[in-house]
């Protein structure tokens, strides 16, 4: 029997494969795809065979992020960290998934370091992150890890000295036409040789711990423009007095509405935005 007698033949006669509500054409196109793509399909398949290759090719195509959902068509599992996740259907255009892909993995990069340098600033004793830069933005000396870099280093100075030194690193990077070389450029930007290992893996792990640092960075911002501290500090705080500094009972910006009195007094609201908004937000 050829195999599209036989998948004719099976779509007749499992009815409950067909039936199922969950994406069927999701499942039929994996079916489909992955019986274009093997080269070795027997002619004598039978119908538990075909049988097999559906139910393999269901898990497949099933969404890691959210149990029960199903992968669209464009996110196979080839990329690094593919779960299947694009509820908005952004990444349906090949570009664009290109495009984000690259732009997500530059800014896991830089997230990553900008979590690194948060936490290395306040568990190395220099303040936290947001007070470093202040006293340098009034006029003072500026200081890098404790050390004074004397008067000539200003914020116009480090604002032009971070464009060149970064518009010829990216200008670099981004002058590569593939986008493989692109995201992963090697070469000079692998010195101690790490993509001579398991490179998959490494990818892997770069973008997980890179998703973390995004979502690490949003929230050290938004602890800072409420504490007006660091996070280790705001760490050390809550595991001193769990019960009383907390998301819920400390933080009414998070959670307003436990905290009626920051509406109190006809205040319209005043007190729970000059909360709310940081002080060094313009126009503040």
């Amino acid at each position: 029997m050829s195999f599209a007698q036989c998948l004719t033949r099976a779509s007749l006669a499992r009815p409950s494969v067909a039936q199922k509500a969950a994406a069927p054409a999701r499942r039929g196109a994996t079916v489909v795809r992955r019986a274009k793509a093997s080269k070795d399909i027997p002619d004598d398949w039978d119908l538990d065979s075909l049988g097999g290759l559906m139910s393999d090719s269901e898990d497949a195509s099933r969404a890691p992020w959210l149990p029960g959902s199903y992968s669209p068509l464009y996110l196979d599992g080839s990329l690094p960290g593919d779960f299947g996740f694009d509820p908005l259907g952004l990444g349906k255009s090949p570009v664009m998934l290109a495009q984000f892909r690259e732009a997500e993995v530059i800014h896991c990069r830089w997230a990553m370091l900008g979590v690194a340098g948060m936490l290395g600033q306040e568990l190395l004793g220099y303040g936290n992150w947001i007070d470093a830069p202040l006293s340098m933005a009034a006029g003072a000396d500026a200081t890098y890890a404790g050390t004074d870099l004397g008067s000539a280093i200003t914020v116009p100075v480090i604002i032009a000295a971070e464009v060149a030194l970064m518009g010829f690193v990216e200008g670099k990077r981004g002058s590569a036409k593939e986008a493989e070389s692109r995201v992963y450029p090697g070469g000079a930007f692998d010195p101690m040789g790490l993509a001579k290992g398991d490179l998959d893996k490494l990818k892997l792990n770069e973008i997980k711990n890179g998703r973390l640092a995004m979502v690490a960075v949003f929230g050290f911002f938004m602890q800072g423009s409420v504490t007006h501290t660091g996070p280790v500090a705001n760490l050390l705080a809550h595991v001193a007095d769990p019960w009383n500094m907390n998301v819920a009972t400390s933080n009414s910006v998070a959670i307003p509405y436990m905290h009626p009195e920051v509406f109190a007094n006809g205040a319209g609201g005043a007190a729970y935005w000059a909360a709310a908004v940081p002080s060094w937000y313009p126009g503040v």
